[in-house]
């Protein structure tokens, strides 16, 4: 079920957090996070306050566009990504654009998951090409 190999070549990193148990967290030089989900099918709450602790750190307290590349994800429940929406989060996101595998069936749950994230305080954005999704976050940088 999970046999697809993914790997990840992010230049002009200028921090990085480490490796999370569900996911990579990086800021490159334009000050953009970059957040790299690993493939899960469903999370635990200490994995989610992990992710959003890691967030915060690198934030700073500070509002920052993110790329939140899912394109590794095959499949998730939507409570699994639903953990992952903290308001503690939100309040550091000036933007987001979600960046997501064309050829996976994940990819309309992530449609629908971003739809209903739509009232956020924050504009975003799905991709399937992270140099598109790069270029639109730039303006927020």
């Amino acid at each position: 079920m999970y046999n697809v190999i993914y790997i990840l070549f992010v230049v002009n990193i200028n921090m990085k957090l480490g490796e999370l148990k569900i996911a990579t967290i990086e800021e490159d030089k334009k000050g953009i996070i970059h957040i790299t989900l690993k493939k899960f099918f469903e999370i635990t709450q200490a994995e989610a306050e992990e992710y959003i602790q890691g967030c915060l750190k690198i934030a700073k307290g500070q509002e920052k566009a993110v790329l939140f590349d899912a394109r590794a994800v095959e499949n998730f429940t939507f409570m699994a990504m639903k953990k992952l929406v903290d308001s503690r989060v939100e309040d550091v996101t000036k933007a987001s654009a979600l960046l997501v595998n064309p050829l996976s069936p994940v990819t309309s749950l992530a449609v629908s998951f971003v739809l209903k994230l739509t009232r956020e305080p924050f504009p975003i954005r799905i991709f399937t090409n992270k140099k598109e999704a790069l270029t639109w976050l730039e303006q927020f940088t």
